[in-house]
């Protein structure tokens, strides 16, 4: 995990950080494997996964951010983030999704 670099979630000031910092968090679970990480994520209201096992692959291995804000909460949820824990978390998603790279 040291080789991850990542900064705690009130650190986080861009996608990469944000990135980093997800992946800590996914192998500070245990690095479970996908379909467990999807399973405790949770369902959209039926049979449908929040979190597709594609887009927590991504994510994992630092290749994309989550689609969305719902998506990005399944992740944390699906690593062991308890729902009184996720403020920072919130707020990191938020400063990350605010920065974008001069083009």
């Amino acid at each position: 995990m040291r080789s991850l670099h990542a900064p705690a979630p009130a650190y986080v000031r861009n996608e990469a950080d944000l990135l980093a910092a997800l992946a800590t968090a996914y192998e500070k679970a245990g690095a479970p494997p996908l379909r467990t990480l999807q399973r405790r994520g949770g369902n959209a209201g039926g049979t449908v996964s929040v979190l597709p096992l594609a887009n927590a692959s991504r994510i994992i291995n630092r290749i994309c951010l989550p689609t969305d804000q719902r998506q990005y909460e399944a992740f944390l949820t699906g690593c062991g983030i308890p729902e009184h824990a996720l403020g920072p978390w919130r707020e990191a998603w938020h400063r990350a999704r605010r920065v974008r790279p001069p083009t």
